[in-house]
């Protein structure tokens, strides 16, 4: 009988964490068309964002830039982030219901992003790229002014900031 609220515990604490497995799942995913650049080059990036969860998913489709929406962090050799006078910033609008895609499972939608390496860097190194995403709506807002549909979750600003994995990128003089 002693092992029993174990039992009871480790049930519990499992269907917990598969429950929360099979909810709804984004992954944000950088790629870089080359891993090395002039200073005076164009950084050619892609950014993605995927359905990795089992369900539909609602995202918005737009791709608004800046601190708290899509942002793009990156880091010298030691790891510290880099800062220049480049403030890549957009306001977001009040969203239409045709800024709105519903993901399948394994669907994505993605974005290209082509600027001069100077907006990202100040000198010829080595750096590790990385995205930032944070969705620029609320749940509830969402659901009001958009009607999307009850049973499909929505990847809303309460879910929080997502990052994809860090590219290394070498720039050149």
């Amino acid at each position: 009988m002693r092992g029993l609220p174990w039992v009871a515990t480790f049930l519990v604490v499992s269907s917990v964490l598969m429950a929360g497995q099979s909810g709804p799942a984004l992954a944000v995913r950088l790629r870089c068309a080359k891993d090395k650049y002039s200073i005076r080059d164009r950084i050619e990036l892609e950014i993605v964002r995927e359905n990795i969860g089992e369900q539909p998913l609602a995202v918005s489709s737009l791709w608004f830039w800046g601190v708290m929406r899509t942002d793009i962090h990156v880091f010298d050799e030691a790891g510290h982030e880099i800062r220049t006078d480049f403030l890549p910033d957009s306001v977001p609008y009040p969203p239409k219901p045709y800024d709105f895609v519903v993901l399948e499972p394994g669907e994505f939608i993605g974005t290209g992003l082509r600027e001069s390496a100077k907006q990202f860097v100040n000198s010829p190194g080595e750096y590790d790229f990385e995205v930032e995403y944070t969705s620029e709506i609320s749940e509830d807002l969402a659901r009001k002014m958009l009607q999307l549909p009850r049973y499909v979750p929505f990847w809303s600003r309460e879910r929080g900031s997502i990052s994809s994995h860090r590219v290394r990128i070498r720039i050149s003089p």
